[in-house]
């Protein structure tokens, strides 16, 4: 994996947000989440994000980690911020088409960064808004993956 995820995952989350029009919470910035998919904790402590289960951001770090273990080095954040910006903009109308072509765009023809924050998008949006999972089967289906 190329070290390039942090970037990508951030530059994805902006422009997913600029694309629903809302504000989430991203490194360095001041935002407000919205109530419906805000994280459940403030602050991102890796040791008790990554030991807890019981919590979206637990259940998702243990997914991608699980699925990218080289994502183990990155800070929590730079994964647990992505899926409520894409509730947020699947909430104000955007598509999954809409999404991952920002996130395909973001990747820079690096295929594996692109399966890599196609998965942290799947898998956010079963756990943090399980409502849109039917949609992103399928679109999975329907273009033979995300």
């Amino acid at each position: 994996m190329k070290r390039i995820f942090l970037p990508l995952a951030v530059a994805a989350v902006a422009t997913v947000t600029v694309l629903a029009g809302c504000t989430v919470n991203m490194p360095g910035a001041q935002s407000t989440p919205t109530a419906s998919h805000a994280p459940g904790t403030s602050e991102h402590s890796q040791d008790l994000l990554r030991e807890d289960t019981d919590t979206r951001e637990g259940r998702l770090l243990k997914l991608v980690h699980d699925e990218y273990p080289d994502t183990k080095g990155l800070p929590d954040s730079t994964i647990t911020d992505v899926p409520p910006a894409v509730c947020d903009a699947l909430d104000s109308g955007a598509t999954v088409g809409d999404i991952l072509g920002v996130i395909t765009k973001s990747a820079d023809g690096d295929a594996e960064t692109a399966r890599m924050l196609g998965y942290v998008v799947g898998a956010g949006v079963e756990i943090y808004c399980p409502q849109y999972s039917g949609e992103i089967r399928d679109y999975a289906d329907q273009y033979g993956g995300a």
